[in-house]
């Protein structure tokens, strides 16, 4: 794949889909999507600096949220709260994302509670996970 905001939030969906109890990562994020444990990567906020046009330098801060529905909540709370360092480390593992991005611009911040899906509050938990990546383009 090639270097883009596009391209790494992908990649960051294929490491959300690598984890063992995440059923359902696509490429984009469906509204129906709220069966099962799923994840959606995408961007919050970011620059872009194209001062060398046609090189192109970036940082993009990209949204990473693992749903887990809060059926019983001691049970989801159990298989939510590893995701924490699994998703993390699996992402720092491979720090260019598959070449998708030059860096992660380290540390992967994050935080738990309630996720917002689909105008339905509290239906689901997890993290949600911030993560800086820098892109240079030629």
């Amino acid at each position: 794949m090639s270097k883009s905001l596009d391209n790494a939030c992908k990649a960051l969906q294929t490491v959300a889909a690598g984890l063992e109890s995440v059923e359902k990562a696509e490429e984009y994020a469906k509204e129906s999507a709220t069966l099962g444990v799923f994840a959606v990567s995408y961007p919050e906020e970011g620059e872009v600096d194209a001062a060398q046009l046609p090189e192109t330098k970036s940082i993009h801060t990209i949204i990473t949220e693992i749903h887990f529905k809060t059926v019983a909540l001691e049970l989801t709370l159990a298989d939510a709260i590893p995701m924490i360092e699994e998703f993390a480390i699996a992402a720092l593992a491979d720090p260019t994302l598959g070449g998708t991005c030059d860096t992660i611009v380290g540390p992967i911040h994050y935080r738990f509670g309630y996720l917002n899906w689909g105008g339905k509050k509290e239906s689901h938990v997890g993290p949600q996970f911030r993560i800086k990546v820098k892109i240079r383009t030629p």
